[in-house]
């Protein structure tokens, strides 16, 4: 049985019909209500970064945990000190000698084994 060009056009359109509108038919609802996708998609990136960063601390602080030679509040201030000779006397590790916290070469001028000491501008 043949069928003729025009019939079998027809057919596939209407088949392309019905496949449209079933399509359209689950998008309908968040086309009229885009907020609640976006809110929704929003919450769910917020709760991901902020799991992210939960698991991110708590590598930081397992990591300093074992990686420090002294408790963790010295651990903290001895990297905090790390930038200058101004940060280490904030956080009250100036002037440090080789070994203890607060001690960074880049901080030794004179490379004599103190870091941060008092200068007082006369050799």
């Amino acid at each position: 049985m043949s069928v003729s060009f025009t019939e079998w056009r027809a057919t596939q359109r209407r088949k392309f019909d019905a496949e449209l509108r079933q399509l359209t038919r689950g998008t309908a609802t968040s086309a009229r209500r885009p907020h609640r996708s976006w809110k929704r998609w929003i919450k769910r990136r917020a709760i991901r970064k902020t799991a992210f960063a939960a698991i991110a601390l708590g590598c930081l602080v397992i990591g300093l945990e074992a990686w420090k030679p002294w408790p963790l509040g010295i651990t903290l201030r001895h990297l905090l000190a790390a930038r200058n000779c101004a940060a280490a006397r904030s956080v009250g590790l100036a002037p440090a000698k080789v070994g203890e916290p607060g001690y960074w070469r880049r901080n030794d001028a004179d490379n004599d084994g103190i870091a941060c000491e008092p200068w007082s501008g006369r050799r």
